[in-house]
Protein backbone atom coordinates (compact mmCIF):
# COMPACT_ATOMS: atom_id res chain seq x y z
CA UNK A 1 0.00 0.00 0.00
CA UNK A 2 0.63 3.47 -0.73
CA UNK A 3 2.10 5.81 1.71
CA UNK A 4 0.47 8.60 -0.64
CA UNK A 5 -2.96 7.58 -0.21
CA UNK A 6 -5.90 7.50 1.82
CA UNK A 7 -7.43 4.03 2.36
CA UNK A 8 -10.22 2.02 4.22
CA UNK A 9 -9.82 -1.85 4.66
CA UNK A 10 -11.61 -3.93 6.88
CA UNK A 11 -10.32 -6.73 8.83
CA UNK A 12 -11.83 -9.24 10.83
CA UNK A 13 -10.40 -10.03 14.30
CA UNK A 14 -10.24 -13.09 15.64
CA UNK A 15 -13.57 -13.74 17.53
CA UNK A 16 -14.82 -10.11 16.68
CA UNK A 17 -18.64 -10.29 16.08
CA UNK A 18 -18.28 -7.62 13.25
CA UNK A 19 -15.60 -6.10 10.82
CA UNK A 20 -13.16 -3.28 12.32
CA UNK A 21 -11.77 -0.62 10.31
CA UNK A 22 -8.34 -0.29 9.92
CA UNK A 23 -7.21 3.45 8.77
CA UNK A 24 -4.41 3.87 6.96
CA UNK A 25 -2.97 7.51 7.47
CA UNK A 26 -0.46 8.71 4.92
CA UNK A 27 -0.33 12.39 2.89
CA UNK A 28 -3.88 12.68 1.07
CA UNK A 29 -3.85 12.78 -2.93
CA UNK A 30 -5.10 16.35 -2.94
CA UNK A 31 -2.37 18.10 -3.35
CA UNK A 32 0.08 16.24 -1.83
CA UNK A 33 -0.78 17.94 1.97
CA UNK A 34 0.11 16.47 4.64
CA UNK A 35 -3.60 15.91 6.52
CA UNK A 36 -1.53 16.70 9.93
CA UNK A 37 -0.35 19.70 8.89
CA UNK A 38 -2.02 22.97 8.01
CA UNK A 39 -2.38 24.40 4.69
CA UNK A 40 0.37 27.35 3.84
CA UNK A 41 -0.97 30.26 3.16
CA UNK A 42 -0.96 31.23 -0.32
CA UNK A 43 1.88 33.33 -2.13
CA UNK A 44 0.62 37.08 -2.72
CA UNK A 45 0.63 37.92 -6.08
CA UNK A 46 3.95 39.69 -7.91
CA UNK A 47 3.76 43.02 -8.14
CA UNK A 48 3.14 44.87 -11.42
CA UNK A 49 6.29 45.92 -13.48
CA UNK A 50 7.55 49.09 -12.65
CA UNK A 51 6.96 51.57 -15.64
CA UNK A 52 9.46 53.82 -16.74
CA UNK A 53 9.92 57.56 -14.59
CA UNK A 54 7.49 59.65 -15.49
CA UNK A 55 9.35 62.88 -14.90
CA UNK A 56 11.98 62.60 -16.93
CA UNK A 57 12.47 66.54 -17.46
CA UNK A 58 16.44 65.40 -15.01
CA UNK A 59 17.21 63.82 -17.89
CA UNK A 60 17.13 66.55 -20.81
CA UNK A 61 21.18 65.72 -21.69
CA UNK A 62 20.18 61.76 -22.12
CA UNK A 63 21.76 60.52 -25.74
CA UNK A 64 20.93 57.09 -24.81
CA UNK A 65 17.70 55.39 -23.40
CA UNK A 66 17.66 51.61 -22.28
CA UNK A 67 14.27 50.78 -20.96
CA UNK A 68 14.75 47.05 -21.25
CA UNK A 69 14.15 46.79 -17.55
CA UNK A 70 10.43 48.82 -17.60
CA UNK A 71 8.42 46.25 -19.59
CA UNK A 72 5.32 48.40 -19.50
CA UNK A 73 5.69 51.36 -21.79
CA UNK A 74 2.98 53.09 -23.04
CA UNK A 75 2.31 56.04 -25.62
CA UNK A 76 2.22 57.98 -22.91
CA UNK A 77 5.66 57.05 -21.88
CA UNK A 78 7.14 57.91 -25.19
CA UNK A 79 5.72 61.23 -25.58
CA UNK A 80 7.00 62.01 -22.34
CA UNK A 81 10.35 60.65 -23.21
CA UNK A 82 10.48 62.42 -26.95
CA UNK A 83 9.39 66.33 -25.14
CA UNK A 84 11.99 65.49 -22.37
CA UNK A 85 15.12 64.59 -23.88
CA UNK A 86 13.87 64.18 -27.51
CA UNK A 87 16.26 67.20 -28.96
CA UNK A 88 19.38 65.09 -27.62
CA UNK A 89 17.97 61.28 -28.05
CA UNK A 90 20.16 59.03 -30.26
CA UNK A 91 19.13 55.67 -29.01
CA UNK A 92 16.25 53.79 -27.46
CA UNK A 93 15.60 50.30 -25.99
CA UNK A 94 12.61 49.24 -25.97
CA UNK A 95 13.26 45.68 -27.14
CA UNK A 96 11.55 44.00 -23.60
CA UNK A 97 8.64 46.95 -23.52
CA UNK A 98 5.36 46.60 -24.61
CA UNK A 99 2.04 47.95 -24.22
CA UNK A 100 2.94 51.21 -27.00
CA UNK A 101 1.42 51.11 -30.67
CA UNK A 102 2.28 53.09 -34.04
CA UNK A 103 0.82 56.55 -32.17
CA UNK A 104 3.33 56.48 -29.38
CA UNK A 105 6.15 55.46 -32.06
CA UNK A 106 5.08 58.53 -34.31
CA UNK A 107 5.45 61.13 -31.41
CA UNK A 108 9.17 60.11 -30.61
CA UNK A 109 10.18 60.37 -33.33
CA UNK A 110 9.07 63.47 -34.36
CA UNK A 111 10.36 64.97 -31.69
CA UNK A 112 14.07 63.40 -32.62
CA UNK A 113 16.00 65.88 -34.66
CA UNK A 114 19.42 63.38 -34.24
CA UNK A 115 20.18 60.36 -36.25
CA UNK A 116 18.21 57.60 -34.60
CA UNK A 117 19.33 53.61 -33.24
CA UNK A 118 15.91 52.18 -32.44
CA UNK A 119 15.35 48.63 -30.68
CA UNK A 120 12.25 47.19 -31.03
CA UNK A 121 12.98 43.65 -30.93
CA UNK A 122 10.43 41.30 -29.15
CA UNK A 123 7.86 43.67 -29.40
CA UNK A 124 5.19 41.14 -30.26
CA UNK A 125 2.45 42.77 -30.46
CA UNK A 126 3.44 44.86 -32.91
CA UNK A 127 1.86 45.24 -36.40
CA UNK A 128 2.79 46.73 -39.92
CA UNK A 129 1.18 49.84 -38.83
CA UNK A 130 3.33 50.68 -35.82
CA UNK A 131 6.31 49.74 -38.32
CA UNK A 132 4.76 52.27 -40.60
CA UNK A 133 5.03 55.23 -38.13
CA UNK A 134 8.64 54.90 -38.07
CA UNK A 135 8.84 56.18 -41.55
CA UNK A 136 8.22 59.68 -40.26
CA UNK A 137 12.34 59.30 -38.77
CA UNK A 138 13.71 60.34 -41.45
CA UNK A 139 17.03 60.42 -39.81
CA UNK A 140 16.67 56.67 -39.01
CA UNK A 141 20.23 54.86 -39.00
CA UNK A 142 19.60 51.66 -37.27
CA UNK A 143 16.25 49.85 -36.64
CA UNK A 144 16.55 46.34 -34.70
CA UNK A 145 13.31 44.84 -35.80
CA UNK A 146 14.03 41.07 -34.32
CA UNK A 147 11.37 38.65 -33.52
CA UNK A 148 8.55 41.01 -34.33
CA UNK A 149 6.45 37.84 -35.48
CA UNK A 150 3.19 40.29 -36.44
CA UNK A 151 5.29 41.93 -38.51
CA UNK A 152 4.54 40.65 -42.51
CA UNK A 153 5.17 42.01 -46.19
CA UNK A 154 1.36 42.16 -46.72
CA UNK A 155 0.90 45.63 -45.37
CA UNK A 156 3.07 48.50 -46.04
CA UNK A 157 5.17 48.68 -43.04
CA UNK A 158 8.95 47.58 -43.75
CA UNK A 159 8.77 48.77 -47.36
CA UNK A 160 7.30 52.34 -46.29
CA UNK A 161 10.06 52.60 -43.89
CA UNK A 162 12.73 51.55 -46.89
CA UNK A 163 11.39 54.23 -48.58
CA UNK A 164 11.56 56.96 -46.51
CA UNK A 165 14.16 56.80 -44.14
CA UNK A 166 16.61 56.44 -46.61
CA UNK A 167 19.98 56.81 -44.21
CA UNK A 168 19.70 52.95 -42.75
CA UNK A 169 22.75 51.21 -42.71
CA UNK A 170 21.95 48.92 -39.90
CA UNK A 171 18.49 46.68 -40.48
CA UNK A 172 17.63 43.55 -38.44
CA UNK A 173 14.63 41.57 -39.91
CA UNK A 174 15.62 38.26 -37.70
CA UNK A 175 12.30 35.98 -37.45
CA UNK A 176 10.01 38.24 -39.32
CA UNK A 177 7.27 36.57 -41.98
CA UNK A 178 8.67 38.41 -45.08
CA UNK A 179 9.41 37.30 -48.04
CA UNK A 180 11.25 38.46 -51.20
CA UNK A 181 8.47 41.01 -52.23
CA UNK A 182 9.60 43.45 -49.41
CA UNK A 183 13.48 43.47 -50.66
CA UNK A 184 13.71 45.59 -53.44
CA UNK A 185 13.08 49.01 -51.69
CA UNK A 186 15.28 47.81 -49.32
CA UNK A 187 17.96 46.89 -51.63
CA UNK A 188 17.81 50.29 -53.08
CA UNK A 189 19.30 51.28 -49.96
CA UNK A 190 21.94 53.03 -50.55
CA UNK A 191 24.08 53.29 -46.99
CA UNK A 192 23.06 49.86 -46.23
CA UNK A 193 26.01 48.40 -44.01
CA UNK A 194 24.50 45.68 -42.13
CA UNK A 195 21.10 43.74 -43.64
CA UNK A 196 20.14 40.63 -40.89
CA UNK A 197 17.68 38.06 -42.25
CA UNK A 198 18.16 35.28 -40.09
CA UNK A 199 15.35 32.89 -39.88
CA UNK A 200 13.10 34.51 -42.80
CA UNK A 201 11.90 31.59 -44.06
CA UNK A 202 9.69 32.82 -46.68
CA UNK A 203 13.28 34.12 -48.86
CA UNK A 204 14.28 31.76 -50.95
CA UNK A 205 17.21 31.27 -53.65
CA UNK A 206 15.69 34.03 -55.76
CA UNK A 207 15.95 36.36 -52.21
CA UNK A 208 19.28 35.88 -52.08
CA UNK A 209 19.90 36.35 -56.03
CA UNK A 210 18.77 40.18 -55.46
CA UNK A 211 20.55 40.50 -52.98
CA UNK A 212 23.77 39.79 -54.80
CA UNK A 213 22.96 42.04 -57.91
CA UNK A 214 20.67 44.81 -55.82
CA UNK A 215 22.86 45.94 -52.77
CA UNK A 216 26.55 47.24 -53.35
CA UNK A 217 27.21 48.63 -49.93
CA UNK A 218 26.53 45.54 -47.96
CA UNK A 219 30.04 44.80 -46.06
CA UNK A 220 31.89 41.61 -45.30
CA UNK A 221 32.77 41.86 -42.10
CA UNK A 222 34.63 40.13 -39.75
CA UNK A 223 31.49 37.74 -38.15
CA UNK A 224 30.99 36.99 -41.70
CA UNK A 225 34.42 36.24 -42.11
CA UNK A 226 33.95 34.31 -38.86
CA UNK A 227 31.07 32.17 -39.98
CA UNK A 228 33.60 30.59 -42.99
CA UNK A 229 35.90 29.13 -40.60
CA UNK A 230 33.14 26.29 -40.48
CA UNK A 231 34.12 25.18 -43.82
CA UNK A 232 37.32 23.50 -43.03
CA UNK A 233 37.48 22.68 -46.68
CA UNK A 234 37.16 25.77 -48.44
CA UNK A 235 40.15 26.27 -50.85
CA UNK A 236 38.45 29.12 -53.26
CA UNK A 237 36.48 31.83 -52.38
CA UNK A 238 35.13 34.60 -54.94
CA UNK A 239 33.08 37.87 -53.56
CA UNK A 240 31.92 39.57 -56.48
CA UNK A 241 30.46 43.31 -55.56
CA UNK A 242 30.62 43.25 -51.91
CA UNK A 243 32.47 45.90 -49.93
CA UNK A 244 35.07 43.80 -48.11
CA UNK A 245 36.29 45.62 -45.10
CA UNK A 246 39.89 45.50 -44.21
CA UNK A 247 38.38 44.18 -41.05
CA UNK A 248 37.08 41.30 -42.89
CA UNK A 249 40.18 40.93 -45.07
CA UNK A 250 42.10 40.69 -42.07
CA UNK A 251 40.21 38.17 -40.92
CA UNK A 252 40.03 35.80 -43.96
CA UNK A 253 43.74 36.13 -44.27
CA UNK A 254 44.16 34.90 -40.57
CA UNK A 255 41.84 32.44 -39.86
CA UNK A 256 41.30 30.51 -43.33
CA UNK A 257 44.71 28.95 -43.27
CA UNK A 258 43.50 26.32 -46.22
CA UNK A 259 42.33 29.19 -48.28
CA UNK A 260 44.25 29.12 -51.63
CA UNK A 261 42.64 31.85 -53.93
CA UNK A 262 40.88 34.90 -52.44
CA UNK A 263 38.85 36.65 -55.64
CA UNK A 264 37.63 40.07 -55.15
CA UNK A 265 36.27 42.44 -57.27
CA UNK A 266 35.24 46.14 -56.25
CA UNK A 267 33.07 48.83 -57.30
CA UNK A 268 34.45 52.18 -58.36
CA UNK A 269 33.46 54.86 -56.13
CA UNK A 270 31.13 56.46 -59.33
CA UNK A 271 29.89 52.70 -60.24
CA UNK A 272 30.83 52.73 -63.60
CA UNK A 273 33.81 50.16 -64.01
CA UNK A 274 35.11 47.47 -61.23
CA UNK A 275 38.98 46.36 -59.98
CA UNK A 276 39.10 43.02 -59.74
CA UNK A 277 42.12 41.62 -57.16
CA UNK A 278 42.90 38.00 -57.42
CA UNK A 279 45.31 36.89 -54.50
CA UNK A 280 46.74 33.60 -54.16
CA UNK A 281 47.70 31.49 -50.80
CA UNK A 282 50.71 29.07 -51.10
Amino acid sequence: MSTDELSFSEVKLAGAASPLCSLHIGTALAGGVPLNREEPPPRPPPAPPRPPPQDLSRYRNAERLDLTLCPRVTDASLSSISSSCGSVLRYINLSRSRFFSGTGLSRMVAECRNPMEIDLSNATDLRDAGVAALAAARNLEQLWLRRCKLITDMGVGVELVAVKCNDIRTLDLSYLRISSKCLSPILKLQYLEDLILEGCFGLDNDSLAALKHGCNSLKVTAPLAASLKRLVMLQSLKLDGCSVTNEGFSFLVARQKQLQKLDITLLSPDNRYFYRSSYKFL
